[in-house]
């Protein structure tokens, strides 16, 4: 509904550029607070859940939580500039990040389990963290997103 939304923005001809980037910034806020709860209440519960449903056996490393929650962090914070950009139609200057990132990461992934014999799960996710955070410099900035108002054809 989102997306929608910002969609009916986009297409009026009344939507002044200062409200794009009102709209903008107010959904990155609220997607920064979200995320940002969601991921403390991750960090201070899940192995107390882990205990209480599955019993104290089953409870993982307070490192592997925390590279679980970076994970769910870096997945998610993003959400607001991949909505404005889905929206406004900034296909064309991202359309080589997926497979950039696809390939660092299977490189990443390899180099790391010859070198340290990392397990598999907590090397995909570190790995992934890492390569987002490198092709997050590929992403649109958040200041070209709400400054522009036509997408580059």
């Amino acid at each position: 509904s989102v997306k929608a939304s910002l969609g009916n923005l986009f297409a009026g001809k009344d939507a002044s550029p200062e409200k794009k980037r009102d709209a903008f910034w107010t959904m990155e806020l609220v997607n920064f607070w979200l995320v940002a709860f969601c991921s403390t209440c991750f960090i201070c519960l899940f192995q107390s859940f882990i205990g209480l449903s599955f019993g104290e056996e089953y409870v993982i490393a307070f490192g592997i939580v925390i590279v679980i929650v970076l994970n769910f962090y870096t997945s998610n914070i993003r959400q607001s500039v991949w909505a404005f950009r889905e929206t406004m139609g900034f296909f064309h200057e991202v359309r080589l990040i997926t497979a950039v990132t696809a390939v660092l990461n299977i490189v990443s992934c390899m180099v790391q389990t010859r070198l340290w014999c990392i397990t598999v799960i907590c090397n995909r996710m570190d790995s992934t963290i890492r390569i987002r955070t490198l092709t997050n410099s590929c992403l649109p900035t958040r200041e070209n997103i709400s400054n522009q108002t036509q997408p580059k054809k």
